[in-house]
């Protein structure tokens, strides 16, 4: 009997990265706007406009950082995506950004395999939809009005510092992003067992932040000299280990529901390959990767490179084993094997790495691999007295290519609101960019 049959051990145990949220320093929308207003015009709808941008600005980092929300489970990730929506909104009439073109997302080709996740109303993911949207779309002088300064998590440069509304646009839904890849870890770390809802909030905030990444990908090019951790590799990266992670807990519900070993394989091997692209897209920068702050990042893909092409293989022996390929079964366990051993080394050089419990020892990062290393043990020996008993196949010196991947996951499309009320083309004219002082 295999261990597709058997009630335990299941392979179904995690261990995410989560990065650091970006802080940065205060903004003055009323010195800055203040000092290009022309003529005195439209004085109290401006100081309306500034209080709003101040106050919004203030609130998004309040649930960021105020030390009442580090308890993840008294927090409400829809207020908090409602704050971010709420200051986009206003910051868009700073910029004049062009809507993105709907792109057609690919169907998955068997959607039963994915997990059901919660939907949303609004573009922006916020619970709470913004006002009817006037047709004022920003006016794109205003962009360089306002200097905004942020730390970085990513980059030989620690702080980053432009007169640049898109940069401040990218870095609170950098913000946003993080904060829900942390939100779906907590979630899943060093569980026992994972329940269904608790697997199906982590797939769909996972998701969630993949679609905001990609909807940085878009604006980050209006930037000049854009600092790293919105350069193209960084966000390929990031958005595709939202993917990997979601396409993690796929795995686990198709390993407890009983699904065929194949598409299991498909999976694992799917998410390998996703693991190793963000491990190359890192590569791409230029520097070394201690500098870059990125070492720990890439030896957490290595990992889960390695852990996922030896659930692959394993998967794919379980298959072998099932159609009396014997000899292929051992082989491609065999390798589930050596791969096994290569990912606990990896896994030893991001067990430093925070997560969303705000500490990570060796065993935590460990226990994925240590877990499918007893299974692969087991189901070793099992399948070598097989074809000893049974089959007397030759076993081969390499393992039989595994098929070609299988992927269940996509970005949840995301869009930043439409400029906020307060906007107006009167409110817009009332500003000369002329006026600013360097």
């Amino acid at each position: 009997m295999s261990l597709l049959e058997q009630p335990k051990p299941v392979f179904d145990s995690y261990f995410f990265f989560v990065h650091r949220l970006k802080t940065s320093d205060p903004v003055s929308f009323r010195s800055t706007l203040g000092s290009i207003v022309k003529d005195g015009k439209n004085t109290k709808q401006i100081d309306t406009l500034v209080e709003a941008l101040s106050a919004a600005r203030a609130k998004c980092f309040g649930y960021f950082f105020d030390e009442k929300n580090r308890n993840l489970d008294n927090v409400n990730p829809d207020d908090i995506a409602g704050a971010t929506a709420e200051y986009l909104s206003l910051l868009r009439g700073l910029v004049a950004l062009n809507s993105r073109p709907q792109e057609k997302v690919e169907k998955s080709e068997s959607s039963t395999d994915t997990i059901e996740t919660t939907t949303t109303t609004s573009s922006s993911s916020s619970s709470s939809p913004m006002p009817e949207q006037p047709s004022f779309e920003g006016n794109p002088t205003l962009k360089s009005a306002v200097r905004f300064t942020w730390k970085t998590i990513v980059g030989a440069e620690k702080e980053s510092s432009f007169c640049d509304a898109y940069f401040d646009i990218c870095s609170i839904l950098f913000n946003q992003a993080i904060w829900f890849l942390g939100y779906s870890s907590h979630f899943v770390d060093n569980k026992e067992t994972l329940d269904d809802n608790a697997r199906k909030l982590a797939y769909d905030y996972l998701l969630k932040a993949a679609g905001i990444i990609d909807e940085i990908t878009f604006i980050a090019p209006n930037i000049q000299n854009r600092p790293v951790e919105l350069s193209a590799p960084v966000l390929s990266a990031l958005e595709g280990q939202c993917l990997a992670q979601a396409e993690e807990l796929t795995i686990g519900r198709a390993i407890k529901q009983g699904n065929s070993p194949s598409l299991i394989s498909k999976l694992a091997s799917d998410t390998s390959a996703r693991y190793q692209i963000c491990y190359e897209e890192l590569n791409k920068l230029s520097g070394d990767p201690i500098e870059l702050r990125t070492n720990r990042w890439m030896n957490y893909f290595r990992y889960k490179q390695l852990l996922y092409q030896s659930v692959a293989y394993y998967y794919y022996g379980v298959e072998r084993n099932q159609a009396d390929g014997y000899g292929e079964a051992v082989a491609c366990v065999q390798n589930a094997v050596t791969l096994s051993k290569q990912a606990l080394a990896e896994s030893r050089r991001c067990a430093t790495t925070i997560n969303s419990s705000g500490q990570t020892n060796e065993s935590s990062t460990a226990k994925p691999v240590k877990l499918l290393s007893e299974i692969l043990n087991s189901e070793l020996t099992k399948f070598v007295r097989q074809n000893d008993v049974i089959a007397f196949q030759k076993v081969p010196d390499t393992p039989p290519p595994l098929p070609p991947p299988k992927s269940l996951v996509n970005p949840k499309p995301f869009s930043i609101p439409k400029c906020n009320p307060l906007w107006t083309s009167e409110i817009s004219d009332s500003f000369d960019i002329s006026l600013k002082k360097e």
